[in-house]
């Protein structure tokens, strides 16, 4: 398994992640090149890692976001009655994202090494020091599928790259 999910995933090397962020509990990242000379992105299409399961971003001085971040509130002056985790900006990883956000405007990022386990745990490193981590934390059973993470490239007619837990599949649809 480590080495099929390491060479599916091999085309991310090199490439600048340009965005995070959620819709609902799944975990985007985005992934491409800048144009250097106007700090934009180039139009290629990009790649997406979607994930399902814990993931966070490492940094030498710990951890800059996770998916411990969701269902906390944004703020501490947030009220209960008014905490609405659906809400985009509601949630302590939205916070994160947005700080996230400024930090790859600011200085590309781009992904230098890629490591798999044999359990579906993924690991990208990349420049400046980040990490990113995924997690799988479900084990395998007849009667029930988890979705851990997919990889793919949105608008093109390429089968999703999917990491569950009864293994790795290709799926043409989202």
């Amino acid at each position: 398994m480590k080495g099929e999910i390491e060479s599916a995933l091999a085309p991310l090397l090199g490439q600048d992640l340009l965005s995070v962020g959620r819709a609902g509990n799944i975990e985007w990242f985005i992934f491409g090149r800048h144009d250097a000379a106007k700090g934009k992105e180039v139009e290629l299409a990009p790649f997406s890692l979607h994930a399902s399961c814990p993931w966070r971003i490492v940094a030498a001085a710990g951890v800059l976001a996770g998916g411990g971040d969701h269902r906390r509130p944004a703020s501490l002056s947030t009220p209960d009655d008014d905490f609405d985790a659906g809400k985009i900006g509601s949630e302590l990883v939205d916070v994160r994202h947005a700080k996230l956000r400024e930090l790859l405007e600011a200085k590309p990022h781009s992904v230098s090494k890629i490591r798999a386990e044999d359990c579906g745990a993924l690991h990208l490193s990349l420049s400046e020091g980040l990490l990113i981590q995924i997690i799988p934390d479900a084990s395998p059973a007849d009667h029930d599928e988890v979705e851990f993470w997919r990889f793919f490239q949105p608008g093109l007619d390429y089968a999703h790259f999917v990491v569950s837990s009864n293994g790795i599949d290709r799926v043409s649809d989202a």
